[in-house]
């Protein structure tokens, strides 16, 4: 278990047996991986995405990942990604929580969420 797996399992409670997660995650955030660019709005999403819920359960070695659907949110929103791309990102949001439904399959719930 790594830290932000640890800081998100320590002291919380359960509720329906899900782990409970705090609404932001005050871990340090990981850098950009080398040879990865990322635009101004791309390095804000990258941020977020490991200061909300979720960052509780990625660590560095996440950060390609990350990046990688971040990439792809990027090309679907302006309307360049291809039907594998799309599909690709909805299989990596699924994989990281980043939907409810998808959140509560792997065991986990938002703080203040019902």
């Amino acid at each position: 278990m790594n830290a932000r797996q640890n800081a998100a399992k320590t002291g919380l409670g359960s509720s329906k047996g899900l782990t409970i997660l705090p609404l932001s995650c005050d871990l340090p955030v990981p850098p950009v991986p080398p040879g990865v660019t990322l635009d101004a709005d791309e390095r804000k999403h990258y941020r977020s995405i490991f200061k909300g819920p979720i960052g509780h359960l990625l660590d560095d070695s996440h950060a390609h990942e990350i990046a990688v659907y971040i990439k792809l949110t990027s090309a679907v929103l302006s309307g360049s990604a291809s039907a594998w791309q799309a599909a690709e990102r909805g299989k990596l949001a699924i994989q990281f929580g980043m939907t409810p439904a998808s959140l509560r399959a792997l065991g986990y719930a938002l703080e203040g969420a019902s």
